[in-house]
């Protein structure tokens, strides 16, 4: 298997086509990058930005140039040697009834189309006037107020008659089309005659399309296809028909315009209404969506359908293409979206390997993990989409000695008092009673045809199971199990028992044995398929659940540090210890040593920097505490009142602060308007999704207009000189040690086991917000004239006249420009390229700090065949610098610190810094060697070391010895 080395993110659209990546390719590979990694590349609806709203599988997106520029870029990325990851969907499509000709077919046909078992529809809903029927909630109003004023009308397109809304044009069930063909047919029978071939054409046309197998003929082939056969026939004949008689055309205009009514007059929509009402889809309000919905979708989101992956006939229609890609063309490696929405990720990922061959490709799944939670071993995958470790690396910067005073000091500023897990469980609460309400019923309804089956169980109510059902949800602790009908691991028990325990301790007045039924549903024996059912679609409602009251709620809500709102994040979590680290590293080595390592994605909260700077908080409580304070009292004139409240409430103008910090240009005295927009609009919809005093759904304008005016206010306004007097100092401070937080997480990405990934721009500063602020463009020009600048830098260490110290010390002086970081990300890729084979296999082994700044450290080494890789990097970076001392390097930073190095690390040649080419020389003591941190750090903020091993060179002829004990 070809395993990235190094992959680089680019999130393509009609802006950033495959002609723009192939332009960028000679800059990644002169990066170090060794694999482009794509956002999804087939045919999406008209002007996505993103690509997961696909709507045909079998051809690439022409809007990003389609198989020409595919093919050029595919030959450009041969040229450089570089690989090709593609970002692979298959957990929904978009379902625009324009664009997605599958949608379509089962809008037109129902379930007598041979799509209707590709989406996960739910063909007997709960609701019974949706049986047979897909509810299309696609109406901005209420359905009766939008008929009846004329928002929808039937129209001619293509000599098919369709009925459009808005930008919309809906297909009409070919069996229904009769009763618009024969609506007052004495008119054209008279002023054409019975007896004219065009009339007898009409009608014969009408009679066809009254004769096709009705909706009913599911899982009838012979049925399906007779009807798609002969529906394209009739549908080929009256086009031909009113293209060449212009009577009859006319004439089925007029009976379209009498269809279509007066607006105002009600009676004379009741026609449309009744032809509409006859559909295989029942066209709603938005609104109703939550509750009515009977096709799974991605979270709430209605313009994206799940797709029936589990069925084999899916699974072949959805990836012919890509596995065309796979084996004649660049890709090397697949990510698997949103792994979690599938009904069976463990056995889509075996049918997957099946296809692109056993071990032949790499595969990353988008997975996220909770604490403690491990990838399922037996999936066939390389590993995660990195989130683990972005959290993990967040919380090694975060010091948790200051958990409870950041708590207090948010507490009392925001008001607030409720902790974390009380947010998430009256979040999921909320989420289950609003976005995703009708998937709960479903599943309650469900769970009571399954009680009603025994017994014992019977006389549980609809209203107990559903009550019941929501409670587990609330209280589960991951994002979803995964039973099948190959059995529950240890791992799914537990979380199921957890979440059991937890409900009936939060309800002591249900009835005990409900949670004891719930428990064989969720954990059901072999001998019960119908439990099995209910148990594989259960966990497909809780991935969901989860993401959306965690992620998209809860951290809107609780605010104290939000460098740990991340997604896959746990903000109980306050910060990482050192040997909690190595210990997910060893584990990843042992396991996923082709993982995918991330610190910044395209669904990620922050950018990787504006993480790393407010980590840099919690070391300091007490100055966050006065600074704060002392900007609230200046801007509480730029405050308002919103229907009777203080506006923003002080929860919002927390995160507004943060968030400020986060994205404050290095160096700025004020913020431009740039800034200031991208701030106003992150807090619009930071406060949507906590949905407190505004939602999506509905917009509170008051409070929206108070939050707008409030940034404005502060950032250009009377109080802003004031404000910035105070701020801009503290936010200066903040970035530059941000900056050391930012090269150090970087380094233990691009050293620790797994691929390295970069996303777009990262190589330099990454201050980005939530999508669609971290789809920026990125100035690559700029980038690739300093990375030319910097090839001396890059070239293998050495460094007999400090040309290389100067030159790193020269970018410190300008870190603000980003130079820095492309040095270290450049050096960091070529280190890998280099030494390959030790990124890929090498051991993992944690190394001991010793003295006075020993928790200050990370550091580790890698070895394999005889080379070895140290690296140290800082961490808790504000005590060891000062105003005087702005960066933590030599024996003012780290006095009497030194770091252990086994001796069989320590060969004959010194070890020597990949970034200052200078050589370090180990003082062995015993059965182990140190370094002085005084001496590793002189120089440069983080070191990486190369040596070889004592074993392969014999005798260290150049280790210093001991004074004190002669060895």
């Amino acid at each position: 298997m070809r395993v990235p080395r190094v992959t680089y993110r680019l999130q393509l659209h009609r802006g950033c086509d495959f002609d723009s990546a192939a332009r960028l390719v000679p800059y990644l590979a002169q990066l170090g990058v060794s694999d482009l990694y794509l956002s999804p590349i087939l045919r999406a609806v008209a002007g996505s930005t993103h690509g997961y709203d696909i709507v045909d599988h079998g051809a690439l997106n022409p809007e990003l140039g389609g198989e020409p520029a595919f093919g050029r870029l595919a030959a450009t990325l041969r040229a450089h040697g570089l690989g090709l990851v593609l970002d692979v969907v298959p957990n929904h499509m978009g379902v625009d009834p324009d664009a997605n000709p599958w949608w379509r077919d089962v809008l037109e046909n129902g379930q007598a189309s041979p799509f209707a078992g590709f989406f996960d529809i739910d063909w007997h809903p709960v609701k019974p006037e949706l049986r047979g029927k897909v509810l299309l909630p696609i109406l901005g109003e209420p359905y009766g107020t939008v008929l009846e004023r004329g928002g929808l009308a039937l129209a001619l397109a293509d000599g098919t008659i369709v009925v459009r809304y808005a930008d919309h044009t809906l297909p009409l069930d070919p069996r229904e089309v009769p009763h618009v063909l024969e609506h007052d047919l004495d008119t054209l029978r008279t002023a054409l005659g019975g007896g004219h071939p065009d009339v007898v054409e009409y009608q014969s046309i009408a009679t066809a399309l009254r004769n096709l197998p009705a909706r009913d003929g599911a899982g009838d082939e012979a049925r399906v296809a007779e009807r798609q056969r002969e529906r394209a026939v009739a549908r080929q004949r009256l086009g031909r028909l009113l293209a060449a008689s212009a009577p009859v055309r006319g004439h089925l205009e007029g009976v379209l315009a009498t269809y279509n009514g007066t607006p105002g007059d009600s009676a004379s929509h009741d026609r449309l209404h009744a032809l509409l009402d006859a559909q295989a889809y029942r066209l709603a309000y938005w609104r109703t969506a939550s509750h009515d919905i009977n096709y799974r979708r991605f979270f709430d989101v209605d313009r994206l359908a799940g797709l029936r992956m589990e069925d084999p006939r899916v699974f072949e229609a959805t990836h012919q293409l890509l596995l065309r890609l796979v084996s004649r063309g660049p890709v090397t490696g697949i990510r698997v979206d949103h792994i979690d929405g599938l009904f069976d990720p463990a056995g889509y990922l075996g049918r997957l390997r099946a296809l692109l061959g056993t071990d032949a490709t790499w595969v990353v799944v988008e997975k996220i993990l909770a604490a403690e939670e491990s990838l399922p071993a037996s999936w066939a995958a390389q590993g995660s989409s990195g989130y683990d470790f972005l959290n993990e690396v967040t919380g090694v910067f975060v010091d948790r000695r200051n958990r409870r005073a950041m708590l207090r000091i948010y507490h009392a500023f925001a008001g607030l008092d409720d902790d974390f897990t009380d947010v998430v469980y009256a979040s999921k609460r909320f989420i289950m009673d609003t976005a995703l309400a009708s998937e709960l019923n479903v599943l309650a309804h469900a769970a009571s045809r399954l009680a009603e089956c025994d017994r014992h169980t019977r006389d549980f109510t609809l209203s107990m199971l559903r009550h019941g059902l929501r409670e587990v949800v609330a209280a589960f602790p991951v994002y979803r199990t995964y039973v099948t009908a190959e059995g529950t691991s240890a791992a799914d028990r537990s979380a199921i028992a957890t979440a059991i325990a937890t409900a009936r301790g939060r309800n002591p007045t249900t009835e005990p044995s409900l949670w004891d039924f719930l428990g064989t549903l969720l954990l059901p024996d072999a001998t019960r398929p119908e439990h099995l059912q209910f148990a594989m679609r259960f966990q497909q409602y809780t991935a969901p659940v989860h993401a959306k009251a965690i992620e998209d709620t809860s951290f809107h809500r609780w605010v104290p540090l939000v460098a740990l709102n991340e997604v896959g994040g746990d903000p109980v979590r306050f910060g990482v210890p050192i040997a909690q680290f190595h210990a997910a590293n060893l584990c990843r080595q042992r396991q996923w040593p082709s993982t995918l390592l991330t610190t910044a994605t395209h669904d990620t909260k922050r950018g990787e920097d504006a993480r790393a700077r407010l980590a840099i908080l919690s070391e300091m409580p007490g100055t966050w505490d006065s600074e704060l304070r002392a900007w609230a009292t200046v801007n509480l004139a730029n405050r308002s009142v919103a229907e009777g409240r203080a506006a923003p409430d002080r929860n919002d103008e927390y995160l507004f602060y943060q968030t400020l910090l986060a994205v404050w240009p290095p160096g700025a005295i004020a913020a431009d308007g740039e800034v200031r927009e991208r701030v106003r609009t992150y807090l619009r919809k930071a406060a949507r999704e906590a949905k407190v005093h505004t939602s999506w759904v509905i917009h509170n304008q008051p409070y929206e207009y108070a939050l707008d005016r409030f940034v404005e206010t502060t950032l250009d306004g009377d109080t802003t000189p004031r404000f910035l007097a105070r701020f801009v100092p503290f936010a200066s401070r903040i970035a530059r040690l941000g900056m050391l937080v930012s090269l150090a997480q970087l380094v233990l990405k691009m050293t620790s086991p797994g691929v390295a990934d970069l996303y777009q721009g990262s190589e330099g500063w990454d201050l980005s917000l939530v999508d669609p602020d971290n789809r920026r463009p990125v100035d690559f020009a700029s980038r690739a004239r300093w990375l030319e600048e910097l090839r001396p830098l890059v070239d293998p260490p050495e460094d007999s006249d400090g040309a290389r110290v100067r030159a790193l010390g020269s970018l410190l002086a300008t870190w603000e420009d980003g130079r820095v970081k492309l040095a270290v990300t450049a050096i960091a890729c070529a280190l890998r390229r280099r030494l390959e084979p030790l990124f890929v296999r090498g051991v993992y082994q944690p190394l001991l700090a010793r003295g006075a700044r020993a928790s200050h450290v990370v550091a580790f080494a890698r070895r394999y065949a005889g080379r070895v890789v140290v690296v140290v990097v800082p961490r808790l970076i504000t005590r060891l610098t000062s105003d005087t001392r702005p960066l933590p390097l030599g024996p003012a930073a780290w006095p009497d610190t030194t770091l252990e190095i086994p001796r069989a690390l320590v060969g004959a040649a010194p070890f020597r810094d990949v970034f200052t080419g200078r050589p370090r020389s180990a003082q062995v003591r015993h059965a182990s060697a140190t370094l002085a941190l005084a001496d590793v750090l002189a120089d440069f903020p983080v070191a990486v070391f190369e040596a070889t091993e004592r074993a392969e060179v014999g005798h260290a002829s150049s280790v210093r010895r001991s004074p004190h004990t002669g060895r």
